[in-house]
């Protein structure tokens, strides 16, 4: 299941630029936490603002959310389809304006470039 959350280096930068979408995992000292056992889960990154948690605490979302969060801004990451690429090459379009061929988490430390 771990496949299915971004990096921490990635959900760092996401909460730098102001993600603070619930996930059900988060990143501490002990690494990727999803499974209920030590926090109470969905979790977000304003918590830590709040007080509530340790503040070195990351959330750690899906990179369905990241997308999603992403699709919010105007940022589009799109999946160019190609039976012979493995891992597949995503896109990013932003203002009408594509860049692509790169790895999914590469796509998205170029979209966190048009988060100011």
């Amino acid at each position: 299941m771990e496949k299915l959350f971004v990096p921490y280096e990635i959900a760092l930068q996401l909460k730098e630029k102001g993600f603070d979408e619930f996930c059900i995992g988060l990143f501490n000292e002990e690494g990727l936490q999803y499974d209920g056992e030590i926090y109470s889960f969905p979790f977000h990154n304003s918590l830590t603002k709040e007080g509530a948690v340790d503040p070195s605490i990351v959330a750690a979302p899906l990179y369905q959310q990241v997308i999603d969060w992403f699709r919010e801004k105007e940022i589009r990451i799109i999946e160019l389809p190609h039976p012979k690429l493995n891992p597949p090459r995503w896109a990013l379009c932003v203002n009408e304006e594509f860049r692509g061929g790169f790895e999914l988490d590469k796509t998205i430390q170029e979209a966190l470039k048009f988060i100011p």
